[in-house]
């Protein structure tokens, strides 16, 4: 039953016991502003949570505003459960800055582990979180004055808690994975499987079959394994309740992505042809069917990496998980960070653009966002221009030469969008659609010009404009698409200062990272699926802000009773400033307001 938490503070609180000094040195450390600022916030948003609880009469819940910041302070000093735990048992620190009293000060790990249970079965998005997140994070601009007119964005690969060491490892991790479940919900039906793919769980089960071995010996256990797995489809097919289940199916994924299956009629096959290693048959009554592993994968990034977490892929950096940070930059305090986002592994083009949508929609727009190269192309450029956001990050040259005349240097219509001259003052013939090279299923707008005259022209060999075929007839074309068109004006523009002074700044969010990596332990989770790792990135995020906001708000604590301390050994006559008294009551003023 959902119960919300009492806003009255305890009668006898965890500093209730202490001596007085050691009650001033609480209020000095990061406690108070835990308690006097992040904790009415999180209380005010108990109501996000309460559909993780039943409506009926049952035991009330331990308070969700202290549930929730237990996972905040776990992450910010990143701890293990058993140890945020004993934080909570036996430093007063963590009971005061909670609100609680010593008696009250327990939590046992099964609760603590089935809030975060219910979090991920009932919101996997973790919209919630999501929430919550931007309420402090506009709470901490608010109270610290942060600008977000200059925000700065970065990716890094996150690491879940598998290990993957080749395809001859996936095959068997997958073949266990399942069989291991047959065996426990339906182990009647494990007499259907052959006797040697049975010897060969039994055996992988007291030492391991994959071990270390010459190639021809990895071949062979390659192939048998997916004979095996294909054994596995095939024997329970027609069996709804197995084919339902996650382990048959990632079954089906490795199949489907690793390995190629042929079918031939039985008469057809050679008399006395042997088996080779890399590929085994499989006779059936009426054809004979061709399991290998296949040699080319059409998709690498995409495949299945662990059976333990279907959703991690392979990008450049590994295997895992790409996470994306942004946040605040040019500010003369804390910098706050302002967004985050969990995908599968992968390049990083055109991923700005979900970036912008949500800093838009929760009130966090900046006029200028920093990124790098891989951020940096013609369509993210585009679609960060329509939402009033100018994307600040070189694009990628490739091979092209750097005296190249590019799109940017032609004159464009500015209603139609059409070429009207290329540099040299040359109209094209006609406009029309084509095919891009790029995309053939898409057909783009292309401006034509005369080849007679594109051939006579002195900036030919720099020019952009390029022949159909090899260049001896026919006209020029261009592809004249607005992303195009923004990718050669980037281009242009990355060369000169004017451009790469202000990008300068962008470097400061690889700290960040850094930050987050190894005081947080964001590089390598304790955790697997795409849910689980939002969940982990959602609050390690969130908790490197509360660090930010305390520390400042520790500082400006301080700055705060040094100006008492300055006023009242003036007024008192102890010594004497030969400043003016206006000065002296700006100068305590701007140190009560200042963060830093």
């Amino acid at each position: 039953m959902f119960r919300r938490t009492s806003p009255n503070q305890p009668l006898f609180g965890a500093e209730t016991g202490l001596p007085e000094s050691s009650r001033g040195r609480l209020k000095n450390s990061w406690a108070y502003p835990f308690r006097v600022k992040v904790l009415p916030l999180l209380m005010r948003k108990e109501e996000y949570f309460a559909d993780l609880y039943s409506d009926g009469s049952g035991r009330p819940n331990w308070s969700v505003a202290r549930n929730i910041a237990l996972l905040y302070l776990q992450e910010t000093f990143d701890l293990a459960d058993k140890e945020a735990l004993d934080c909570l048992a036996f430093d007063c620190r963590w009971q005061y800055a909670l609100g609680l009293e010593p008696r009250d000060a327990y939590l046992s790990r099964r609760s603590h582990v089935e809030f975060r249970s219910r979090l991920v079965g009932v919101d996997p998005e973790m919209t919630r979180l999501r929430s919550l997140f931007e309420v402090i994070r506009d709470a901490m601009i608010a109270d610290l004055g942060v600008s977000i007119s200059k925000q700065r964005l970065d990716s890094t690969h996150l690491v879940s808690n598998i290990k993957t060491r080749g395809r001859v490892d996936l095959f068997g991790k997958t073949l266990m994975h399942f069989l291991r479940g047959l065996e426990q919900v339906w182990p009647d039906r494990m007499v259907r499987l052959s006797a040697g793919l049975l010897k060969w769980f039994e055996e992988k089960r007291k030492n391991s079959w994959f071990g270390p071995g010459p190639d021809k010996k990895k071949a062979e256990k390659l192939a048998r394994l997916a004979t095996w797995l294909y054994e596995v489809r095939e024997v329970f097919a027609e069996d709804r309740e197995v084919c339902n289940s996650d382990r048959y199916q990632l079954v089906e994924r490795v199949l489907e992505e690793h390995c190629e299956i042929t079918f031939s009629r039985s008469d057809d096959d050679t008399p006395g042809a042997e088996t080779q290693d890399s590929q085994v048959r499989e006779e059936t009554s009426d054809c004979a069917v061709t399991v290998k592993p296949g040699n080319r994968i059409q998709d690498p990034g995409g495949t299945l990496q662990s059976p333990f977490d279907p959703d991690a892929a392979r990008g450049h950096k590994g295997t895992g998980y790409s996470g994306f940070v942004t946040e605040t930059c040019g500010n003369e305090g804390p910098e706050v960070l302002t967004d985050y986002d969990v995908l599968p592994a992968g390049p990083d083009q055109d991923k700005s653009g979900a970036v912008v949508d949500r800093l838009v929609e929760s009130g966090c727009k900046p006029e200028v966002l920093f990124a790098d190269t891989g951020f940096g192309t013609g369509q993210s450029i585009v679609d960060a221009q329509a939402d009033g956001v100018r994307l600040h990050a070189p694009v990628a040259r490739g091979n092209g030469r750097k005296d190249r005349i590019g799109r940017d240097q032609f004159t464009y219509d500015d209603n139609t969008g059409e070429v009207l001259r290329c540099p040299a003052g040359h109209a094209p013939a006609r406009h029309g659609l084509r095919r891009s090279e790029n995309d053939r299923g898409t057909k783009r707008l292309h401006a034509y010009f005369d080849g007679a005259t594109c051939r006579r022209c002195p900036l030919m060999s720099r020019c952009c404009v390029k022949p159909k075929s090899q260049g001896r007839k026919g006209q020029f074309s261009l592809e004249i698409t607005q992303k195009l068109v923004e990718h050669d004006r980037r281009l242009a523009e990355q060369e000169d200062a004017p451009f790469r002074d202000p990008y300068s700044i962008r470097a400061g969010i690889e700290a960040t990272v850094s930050e987050l990596k190894r005081a947080h332990g964001l590089g390598q989770l304790r955790v697997r699926r795409r849910v689980r790792v939002r969940l982990a990135v959602a609050l390690k995020v969130t908790a490197c802000n509360l660090k930010r906001w305390i520390r400042a708000s520790i500082v400006q604590q301080r700055l705060v009773a040094t100006a008492r301390h300055v006023r009242w050994a003036v007024e008192s006559g102890l010594f004497a400033l030969r400043a003016p008294q206006a000065a002296l009551d700006g100068l305590i003023g701007e140190m009560s307001a200042s963060p830093t």
